[in-house]
């Protein structure tokens, strides 16, 4: 999952839709959101307009001490002439906010033994962007849109718990919000479909957790689960 921040929340989700256009997970925030967001849920940061971050300097030192080893990106009109270029670990034209910039960050998470943004991969489930359909191992399942985005999600948060209300916050817009419902049916449907494939429940949900990918670690019976890396 991509963390966009924007002073403009409107700006920033803009450009989290092209990343979702794109099959990834983005959430847009604004910078003084940013210390109750950072979590194991992103793998990358995107900055579409830095210069409009107010001590820009003093903020990305904030946020790396925050955040890790996380990776920083940024858009810019003119990159070469970027002042603060040296303080992300890539810096993009923003007129090119496409498969080229994804390729620029996946190749620097791959130098840098990273997780890239687009890969959800585990115990055998693969729904990674750079496929055309979700596998188990080597044999597809059909999910839907918003299925496909609740799994990459869980993958991503996992070993954690997601309540419904946190996975409504994270995927949808406040306009197209849909009920808690919805998120029970969606899942209802996903494992209905991985019991057809498999002969067991694909996620599960335990009170004051939430909902949680079922793996050998989690798994009550004990199951005969592939490993998790």
């Amino acid at each position: 999952m991509i963390l966009v921040v924007d002073r403009s929340l409107r700006d920033g989700n803009t450009v989290a839709g092209i990343f979702a256009y794109m099959g990834l997970l983005a959430h847009a925030v604004r910078p003084q959101d940013v210390p109750g967001e950072i979590s194991h849920r992103y793998r990358s940061v995107m900055l579409p307009r830095p210069d409009s971050i107010i001590d820009l300097p003093v903020f990305i030192s904030r946020f790396r001490s925050f955040a890790g080893g996380i990776p920083i990106f940024a858009l810019h009109p003119s990159p070469k002439n970027f002042a603060y270029s040296a303080l992300f670990d890539g810096v993009f034209d923003e007129g090119s906010l496409s498969s080229t910039v994804l390729d620029g960050m996946r190749s620097f998470c791959k130098t840098h033994e990273l997780p890239a943004p687009g890969n959800y991969r585990l115990c055998g489930i693969d729904a990674s962007v750079t496929r055309h359909s979700v596998f188990y191992f080597d044999t597809p399942f059909r999910l839907t849109k918003t299925e496909t985005a609740i799994l990459r999600f869980l993958i991503r948060a996992y070993p954690l718990g997601l309540t419904a209300k946190e996975m409504l916050d994270m995927l949808f817009r406040p306009s197209k919000r849909p009920e808690i419902s919805d998120i029970r049916t969606h899942i209802s449907s996903m494992n209905k479909k991985f019991r057809l494939l498999t002969g067991r429940s694909l996620v599960f949900m335990t009170p004051r957790v939430g909902y949680r990918i079922l793996t050998p670690e989690n798994d009550p019976e004990r199951s005969a689960l592939p490993a998790c890396p």
